[in-house]
């Protein structure tokens, strides 16, 4: 699985399972980075930044308990998720707090309880993002290495979050030059492929 722009989130229940691990001394490796736009870049540079289990937990509970995200999930439509990826699209795997496809490749974390938009990491027009009209109440894309990577969306509708970590370019539909990992993407390219991203999150918004 590649993991070149891929940010791996405290909600992610892989790391709910390995922080119970570290706890019970089983023998298990995870990954954590904050989300949203400085988590993808500490990712592109192979930083990480482990959550406490208190931490973990927290983020992956709604209000007061834990989240399901199967009806968001279920709203994810097949011919929206192949838009993004050459392969076909796989059946969704849902997670507490995530919608999975294409064995983790493509992920859309959900944050339902996040009014003061904490996981909606910069406002519009924040330092390395690039606003995306017509997704949730407001939306951005951003890339970690721009004109490199795959970009990232982030959306805010409400008090729901939603992320999109994306495959890397030569998975994905998105037009590139070079060959891993040295692609080039034009930024309009960039932006055109950030808005079929941002459908995904429109799906969830109208199953929340």
């Amino acid at each position: 699985m590649s993991t070149k722009s891929r940010l791996v989130t405290v909600t992610n229940l892989a790391l709910v399972a390995s922080t119970a691990c570290l706890l019970t001394a089983c023998n298990k490796s995870s990954s954590a980075s904050t989300p949203g736009a400085a988590g993808a870049a500490a990712a592109a540079g192979g930083v990480s930044a482990p959550a406490g289990a208190a931490a973990a937990i927290a983020a992956a509970t709604g209000a007061g308990g834990p989240l399901d995200s199967s009806k968001q999930c279920a709203a994810i439509k097949p011919a929206d998720v192949q838009a993004l990826m050459k392969a076909p699209a796989t059946a969704v795997q849902n997670f507490p707090g995530e919608c999975s496809f294409y064995g983790g490749d493509l992920k859309i974390d959900i944050y339902p309880n996040d009014p003061t938009q904490k996981y909606y990491q910069n406002p519009v027009n924040g330092p390395g993002t690039t606003p995306l009209s017509g997704v949730g109440d407001q939306a951005q894309w951003f890339a970690p290495i721009v004109g490199t990577n795959t970009p990232w969306v982030e959306a805010h509708k409400g008090s729901l979050t939603c992320v999109v970590s994306p495959a890397d370019p030569p998975e994905t539909t998105i037009p590139y030059t070079g060959t891993d990992p040295f692609e080039k993407i034009a930024t309009a390219d960039s932006a055109a492929y950030a808005a079929k991203e941002g459908v995904l999150c429109n799906d969830i918004f109208s199953a929340s």
